[in-house]
């Protein structure tokens, strides 16, 4: 049976609780307090106004219903209190601070006992807070969030033309990487900033940097010390830094020499002038043979042969374009020109050899001369089948004929004289002489 009293309002003073009838009004005000064991129901048409300090008591499980379907639930069912937006539609639950400048802040236990912020809606600066046990972590800002700590995550998606920053040490933010919308990617600080060094694999547990393009490797700097770089196919290494050995390795990853070149067919170093229109010299090597070349645009190039003392370079010898061989001048005129320069020097032949040095001069005809050194004489010959044909020794006599000149001038055989010869200061016809040194006369 419902109760309906027809007062513009009632006042409670005391408890009430435990009505068997329902009561229906426009209003109530409460100065005392108000159980929920009414058996049929407490409806109230207007305001319920509570006096300071007092409460709604409800027990576990028992809802502060709101809405015309009991759409929102306010309740405790013993181990936990929920706020509900108990809607089958669609519908939205709104936390709402309308005062001025302030916020809303979700509170929690703070792991000793007491509470911390976890979240919080400053409306004095826009942002969102994040916080963990009161420690603020993550903020929203008008140009996106503000980390503090650090990210843990199980991928970073970037839009195109975006870019992760660094906050240098004078406060600058340069972008250190992204892509722009060329598809060009960067790594490293792209804008300017406190300036550093960029150091990259600084662990000691990176074994191998290896860089691709295409797909393919192209260089690949190992844990020892060792650089590869790739061919075309990057599967083989053609151009190779030993580390331990300190060596470097063309066409090889196993120089044995300072640098090591090899290659099929006919390997070459080239060095070129690019003052000149092509100037360049060249160092090569097929099937045993070394090659020495040089070019001077659409001739021969020069060799030179140089020296330096730290002050000033010496030129000791020069093969021109001609292909003359200057020593000590650097015009040689001959195939072969020796100059003895101020100091009087000329050419040595100095053999390991201890008894036998030549000096040959071929002919095409295959008649050929030999000048040559022997024990203490120097001897020349002459002839196909070279023969002896001059001797001079160590006692200063000259033998023609003879290989043991026992004058100053010995000869075997005749002497011709086309004008007068002295002997002791004696000029003899040459006839004369010719003929007693026939005769015997």
């Amino acid at each position: 049976m419902a109760v309906r009293i027809t007062k513009p309002e009632i006042n409670i003073r005391e408890k009430l609780t435990e009505l068997s009838a329902s009561y229906t009004h426009d209003s109530v005000a409460v100065q005392g307090q108000i159980d929920s064991n009414f058996a049929a129901g407490f409806i109230v048409g207007g305001d319920i106004t509570f006096s300071d300090s007092d409460d709604i008591s409800l027990p576990d499980n028992s809802k502060i219903l709101v809405g015309t379907g009991d759409d929102l639930q306010i309740y405790h069912d013993g181990s936990g209190s929920y706020i509900v937006n108990n809607v089958t539609a669609p519908g939205n639950l709104f936390i709402d601070n309308r005062a001025d400048n302030q916020s809303v802040v979700i509170r929690s236990d703070d792991g000793s006992g007491g509470n911390a912020n976890y979240i919080k809606a400053d409306g004095l600066t826009g942002e969102v807070q994040l916080y963990h046990y009161g420690s603020e972590k993550l903020a929203t800002k008008s140009t996106g969030i503000e980390v503090t700590g650090t990210i843990t995550a199980d991928g970073l998606d970037l839009a195109n033309s975006t870019y992760v920053r660094q906050l240098d040490n004078a406060s600058g933010q340069p972008r250190m990487f992204g892509m722009n919308s060329s598809n060009n990617t960067y790594i490293g600080p792209i804008d300017p900033y406190a300036g550093g060094t960029i150091f990259y694999g600084v662990s000691s547990d990176v074994t191998d940097q290896r860089f691709y393009t295409n797909a393919d490797e192209r260089l690949r700097i190992s844990s020892n010390g060792d650089i590869s770089f790739y061919d075309s196919t990057g599967t083989t290494a053609k151009f190779f830094w030993d580390a331990s050995a300190e060596r470097l390795g063309i066409g090889t990853t196993s120089p044995s020499a300072n640098l090591h070149i090899a290659s099929t067919g006919s390997p070459k170093i080239r060095i070129q002038d690019d003052d000149g229109t092509n100037q360049f010299a060249e160092i090569g090597h097929n099937n045993g043979l070394t090659s020495f070349n040089t070019r001077d645009n659409t001739g021969n190039g020069s060799f030179a042969f140089r020296g330096f003392n730290s002050a000033a370079e010496n030129e000791y010898m020069r093969i021109d374009a001609a292909g003359n061989v200057g020593i000590g001048t650097t015009t040689p005129q001959y195939k072969l020109a020796v100059s003895e320069g101020s100091n009087g020097n000329g050419y040595e032949v100095n053999p390991l050899a201890s008894s036998v040095q030549h000096i040959h001069y071929d002919r095409a005809d295959a008649n050929y001369s030999i000048a040559g050194y022997y024990a203490s004489d120097f001897i020349w010959y002459a002839g196909s089948s070279p023969t002896e044909q001059m001797r001079l020794n160590a006692n200063g006599n000259v033998g023609i004929g003879t290989v043991n000149p026992a004058a100053t001038l010995d000869v075997a055989g005749e002497v011709h004289a086309d004008s007068d010869f002295f002997t002791d200061n004696v000029p003899m016809r040459a006839r004369t002489f010719a003929m007693s040194m026939m005769y015997g006369g």
